[in-house]
């Protein structure tokens, strides 16, 4: 939206107004539009770049954590998941992660079986810290 302002000469010659137009400008949420696009696709090269840098050296914890940040900026929810998953089977969490994934998982439990998942993940997370400890 872009306010343009136009002076008008009114009946005298001798006054002057000046008349506020309001005109939708669509080129600015079409380039708004374009630039979410962009960052889609650029996450989805970081998503693809990394995947291919855990395929390589699958023990790299730093690795997973940054797909794990970046499919959570994606909203994939399936595969944020998944490489959560995928870690864990690989490595003991750090307690801040499982703190994070708890938290998201929460917020996003609205079923008794949600729940239950949650349950288990506090289980999970319990016994990854407890073993650190060791």
């Amino acid at each position: 939206m872009a306010i343009v302002e136009d002076e008008v000469r009114n009946g005298s010659e001798e006054e002057n107004e000046i008349e506020v137009v309001v005109e939708e400008d669509d080129l600015d949420q079409d380039s708004e539009d374009s630039d979410d696009d962009d960052d889609d696709e650029a996450v989805e090269k970081k998503v693809a770049d990394l995947e291919q840098k855990i395929a390589e050296d699958p023990y790299n914890y730093n690795d997973h954590i940054d797909l794990i940040r970046a499919l959570w900026s994606l909203s994939e929810l399936d595969r944020w998941r998944a490489a959560y998953d995928r870690l864990q089977k690989l490595s003991l969490l750090r307690a801040e992660h499982w703190l994070l994934r708890i938290q998201i998982e929460e917020t996003l439990a609205h079923t008794p079986q949600s729940r239950e998942h949650i349950a288990k993940l506090f289980q999970q997370a319990t016994l990854d810290c407890y073993c650190a400890l060791l």
